[in-house]
């Protein structure tokens, strides 16, 4: 928590980077609404995407959102991950946006108790606008579960929910691609 592209590339990620050589690298940091956030935004994932395409990965930028009580800035959240995307002709993957849909689509909470974290509904249409701006593919027919790595709590919700979060997802994606 609370760590921004800066902090990782300071603790060591170059390294890591170039002993995995990842295909891709997903990289996101708090919401960067403001217009100093945003430069630096752009400006850490210039320097962390150079690493990655030299060991011959992708980078990939994930917007995230604001909390409840900073909805307004959404676009301006949105706005600086997609500057940081094409500053360094990498994807944009539009997460957040799957959250906004959802929370001014259905009566559904995206978002848990503190209202910043995702809901168990809000990390499915994140997680399902990730899987469909990765592989470019609806994502409409995924299981309604999803099993967490290493022992954690899986995430479940019934047929027609999942319908509606992957339709969600699929509208998200094909608008921001």
């Amino acid at each position: 928590p609370n760590f921004a592209l800066e902090d990782h590339w300071y603790t060591g990620i170059g390294s890591v980077i170039d002993e995995l050589r990842p295909d891709v690298v997903i990289m996101q940091q708090g919401p960067s609404s403001l217009e100093s956030s945003r430069l630096h935004l752009i400006a850490w994932s210039d320097t962390l995407s150079r690493r990655v395409r030299a060991a011959g990965g992708e980078p990939m930028l994930l917007m995230v959102w604001p909390s409840v009580s900073r909805i307004d800035v959404f676009d301006d959240v949105r706005d600086s991950y997609q500057a940081a995307a094409q500053a360094v002709d990498g994807l944009f993957i539009p997460a957040g946006e799957g959250l906004r849909a959802l929370y001014d689509q259905t009566s559904l909470p995206p978002f848990g108790g503190d209202g910043f974290h995702p809901s168990p509904y809000g990390t499915l249409v994140a997680g399902y606008v990730v899987v469909g701006s990765l592989l470019g593919v609806p994502v409409r027919g995924l299981p309604a579960r999803l099993e967490a790595a290493n022992g954690g709590r899986p995430v479940s919700v019934d047929t027609e929910v999942a319908d509606q979060l992957q339709a969600i997802a699929d509208s998200v994606v094909s608008a921001w691609r």
